[in-house]
């Protein structure tokens, strides 16, 4: 695609649900729905798949997918909000209309889900006009690829490393939807905090652990627009790394 060509790459659906939750309750409400999925049988092992990022085959779960994560789940105020985009809409929807939500279990209690409010958008990608964005609870790093971060002697430096890893996360994110620009111009603006981000995760042995890495709270500028609702960084499926607009 030509970097100055405007065109409609992919759609965003956000389902905010009548559940209220903190935020590090959001990896085991996960659980809940993608078992919710499986339990149904009206679903198939691709929109499992696409659920969890994770291959799903005749009852029997893989490894990883390694793409960018189709179907979300966030806190947004403090109700749950399930994302969806591209192919994962379809599936968020095919579960909405066979009435699947409503037998939804957490923590052996059943909460029936309803959707409270949605909205969809189509997102047009284009450069040239500088935008301001705040990234939410960033996780540039996992516990073993930072050094590089570390090793800088002073902020400039380090801001550097994290202007350079965001332009690669947004790179990634829009080239899941066939989009690719070479050049994604990223200026921080402000550090606004600086965090420790606890989830729960699985190792590879898919056992599962509690961990802790730096988060941040970010305020920059890209030549990008139109990113709002996207997700950068790790663990992206959990609700950190979104971006959205500064309005």
């Amino acid at each position: 695609m030509s970097e100055n060509f405007n065109h409609n790459i992919f759609e965003i659906a956000r389902y905010n649900l009548n559940m209220r939750l903190r935020p590090n309750q959001i990896y085991d409400f996960r659980g809940a729905f993608i078992d919710m999925a499986v339990r149904s049988n009206k679903v198939t092992d691709d929109d499992i798949s696409l659920l969890a990022n994770r291959s799903y085959q005749n009852g029997i779960w893989g490894k990883s997918l390694n793409h960018y994560p189709y179907i979300q789940y966030r806190i947004d105020g403090s109700n749950v909000e399930v994302c969806g985009m591209g192919t994962g809409i379809k599936v968020i929807e095919k579960m909405i209309n066979k009435k699947i939500l409503e037998s939804y279990t957490f923590q052996d209690r059943h909460i029936p889900l309803y959707i409270d409010k949605s909205q969809k958008q189509s997102l047009v990608i284009f450069k040239n006009v500088p935008v301001e964005y705040f990234l939410f609870h960033y996780i540039p790093y996992d516990e073993t690829d930072d050094h590089e971060y570390h090793s800088k002697s002073n902020i400039i430096d380090k801001i550097g490393i994290l202007e350079k890893t965001i332009s690669n996360g947004i790179k990634y994110a829009l080239k899941a939807f066939d989009i690719e620009i070479e050049n994604i111009d990223v200026e921080i603006i402000d550090i606004i905090t600086k965090d420790k981000a606890k989830y729960k995760t699985k190792d590879i042995n898919d056992k599962e652990v509690k961990l802790t890495m730096n988060s941040y709270f970010i305020k920059m500028r890209s030549s990008i627009q139109n990113l709002d609702q996207l997700s950068i960084g790790k663990h992206k499926s959990l609700g950190y790394g979104v971006i959205r607009q500064v309005i």
